[in-house]
């Protein structure tokens, strides 16, 4: 994990979908390296699976997406959200 993630674990991202603008927290590892993408988990416990950054794995689906920002907190990403 590099020195980003664990300073800055959760992302605000704006996916574009049937162009509606969707802003989401996510864990900043389910980011693609370009940060262009983001993993999103199937099945029940999403909530859980973002609070304990669980890895992604080949069965959750990929989203194009825009990073807005890294955050370092649960508490500051809510913000974010508001602010972005």
């Amino acid at each position: 994990m590099t020195a980003s993630l664990i300073l800055r674990p959760f992302a605000v991202v704006e996916f574009n979908e049937d162009e509606q603008m969707l802003v989401s927290v996510v864990s900043a590892s389910w980011l693609s390296n370009s940060n262009t993408k983001c993993a999103w988990p199937t099945g029940i416990g999403s909530h859980r699976k973002l609070i304990s950054h669980v890895q992604p794995n080949p069965t959750w689906t990929t989203y194009p997406c825009k990073l807005l920002k890294l955050c370092g907190n649960i508490e500051y990403k809510n913000d974010a959200l508001v602010n972005s």
